[in-house]
Order: structure tokens, then C-alpha cells, then sequence
């Protein structure tokens, strides 16, 4: 009946954001109705998004139009939580996701306003646990505890980036639609907890996965060599390309030695190959062309008199 999910690191925001939307698009029932999104801004204060109707595509408009992507300072923010699920929830919606200045966010499935054995929204009282000196995880397990039958599953975060999850024993005992996936390195971390959403685990599963390839995504600068018309292929050992000092390709070397007779529509150099430059290996080729080969001679590349590969660095 939610969709709850949190992240700590690189591009935690943006994370939370798309993995949301990915699991949108792949699975049905209680998704694609309200959210409510929760990050730290630049000054470490905590500023939130909301939306009854549509998920993602509603939750940043700009004018008229919708489906736009976040705000920057949202993509950029280290420490995100989400939760989400059908339409026209009661209001005020940042009930469901309770969130404090300088203590962390806590958001979860089923019903995470559910009072405590304190008479205390259950999500609130993991908040001021954790207000009190808790780590995420120890508030959690600290109120779960105490309320092993509330209606609830809460994933929670704290400022240091630890990360509590656990269901009631209530729920686990009768909720058959659960999804939980989480991904950590050293770096970055995020869990996503679901029920209701089908397909549960893999809803799950993708939506971790989107979001913490962005965090790890490493933007670098491309690397290019030039290939060009009537450059020869010759026959080797391996697929080799060597270039000159402008990164222009003067020999290629194929394994394939069926490709140096005749007319011939192959892909040279192939990927992989080795980039060599004075003697040294500098690198791989990423991206590949498809070309009309003429007795071992480029006669064109994807009718270009010449093209521009990536290459990757040996390190990639």
C-alpha cells in the first residue's frame, strides 16, 4: 500500500527520484498516486516536494507542463527519502514522511502513522528516538520491539547515513506482497521497502538498482580517435588499432582474416581493441562503426569518409 525509499551519498536525490520513476513504469496497483520527497538542501536544512496524483510526473511542475526533473540542489543532496503509493491520501501528506532538521527521515509501507503503544504516530516516535541519540537502526529495532503488531514497515535514515528497516512481526505473518532490495558500497547506500506494488521484489529490485547506478555514475571525458576512408586492415594476433599522435587511426589489425578479401560489410576496428600510441597501450575502444571493407581497405564508414570512437581508459 506504499512505496517507501532512502538513500545516503552521491546524487542521493536524484537516486530516490529515478528509481521511483523507473518502478512506475514497470509495475501497477498502488503506485503512480501521491509522493512526498524529502532531501537535505545546501544549507543542511530539510526541504520536501509533494503531489496527490500522478507520482514523479506531477511532483516538479514548471508552468503548465509537468514531468520536468528536479530542482539541482535536490539531485545534488546527499541524504533522500520518498514515499509514495495510490491517489488522494489524507491530508497534510508530509505525515507520512516524517523527516527533522539535523535527525534523519523516516518513511516506510502499510500504515506508518499507526499510534504507538505510547499513543504516538509510530514514524515520529523512530524520529525523536533518533533525535535522543539513536542510530537509525537501533531506533527502529528500539520501537518495533515495543509494537511487534503495528500495521507498519519503516525504513529510516539518520545524518551519518545509517539506515534502519524492519517490519512488524503483524506484518510479516500476513503480507505476502513485500518487496525490499537495498545496494551499499563505501560511498553510497540506498533501500527501497514496498507492499502492494506488483511485481513487489522486482519493483523493488529495480528501483535500488536505477538509483544507485546514478550515484555511482562517474561522468569523464570522452576520448576519441579519428578512422578514416582507405585507412588498411591488416590480419594479427589481436584487434589492435594504432594511432598517431593526433589520435588519427594509421593501422588497424583484425583476428578475423576472412574480412581482408572482397567486399565486406563488417565492424573494424572492433571493440576492445587495443589503442596503441608511440608503442604504448593507451587505452580500448568503446564504440564501434559499421564499415564497407574493400580487400582490407575502409571504402566507407556508415557512409562517412570518417567517424570519431570513444575509447576507454585501461583503468574503466
Amino acid at each position: 500500500m506504499a512505496f517507501g525509499m532512502v538513500a545516503f551519498g552521491n546524487k542521493a536525490g536524484e537516486a530516490i527520484f529515478r528509481g521511483l520513476e523507473y518502478a512506475e513504469k514497470i509495475s501497477w496497483n498502488c503506485i503512480g498516486g501521491f509522493t512526498v520527497l524529502a532531501y537535505l538542501d545546501k544549507n543542511g536544512k530539510f526541504k520536501s516536494f509533494e503531489t496527490q496524483r500522478g507520482g514523479t510526473r506531477t511532483l516538479f511542475t514548471e508552468g503548465e507542463e509537468t514531468g520536468v526533473n528536479p530542482p539541482e540542489e535536490l539531485s545534488n543532496s546527499r541524504i533522500a527519502g520518498l514515499i509514495a503509493g495510490g491517489p488522494d491520501r489524507l491530508e497534510p501528506l508530509t505525515q507520512f514522511l516524517a523527516y527533522k532538521d539535523n535527525v534523519g527521515i523516516i518513511t516506510g509501507h502499510r500504515i506508518p502513522t499507526y499510534n504507538s503503544v505510547n499513543n504516538k504516530p509510530i514514524n515520529q516516535e523512530v524520529l525523536s528516538h533518533i533525535e535522543k541519540g539513536l542510530t537509525a537502526n537501533e531506533a527502529i529495532d528500539k520501537v518495533f520491539d515495543e509494537n511487534p503488531e503495528c500495521d507498519t514497515g519503516l525504513l529510516s535514515i539518520d545524518m551519518k547515513g545509517n539506515i534502519g528497516m524492519r517490519n512488524s512481526e503483524k506484518v510479516l505473518r500476513n503480507i505476502e506482497s513485500i518487496g525490499y532490495a537495498k545496494r551499499s558500497n563505501t560511498e553510497n547506500r540506498i533501500e527501497v521497502l514496498l507492499n502492494e506494488i506488483f511485481p513487489h521484489q522486482e519493483t523493488a529490485e529495480l528501483a535500488a538498482e536505477t538509483g544507485f547506478s546514478i550515484m555511482n555514475f562517474k561522468e569523464e571525458e570522452n576520448i576519441e580517435i579519428t578512422v578514416r576512408a582507405g585507412t588498411k586492415v591488416n590480419h594479427g594476433k589481436e584487434d589492435i588499432v594504432k594511432v598517431d599522435n593526433n589520435l588519427i587511426a594509421k593501422e588497424i589489425y583484425t583476428t578475423d582474416i576472412n574480412l581482408l578479401t572482397g567486399l565486406q560489410i563488417c565492424i573494424v576496428p572492433y571493440k576492445n581493441s587495443k589503442i596503441i600510441q608511440n608503442d604504448n597501450i593507451i587505452g580500448k575502444l568503446d564504440i564501434e562503426a559499421i564499415v564497407n571493407l574493400q580487400d582490407g581497405v575502409i571504402k566507407d564508414l556508415e557512409g562517412q569518409s570518417e567517424v570519431k570512437l570513444t575509447m576507454k581508459g585501461l583503468s574503466d
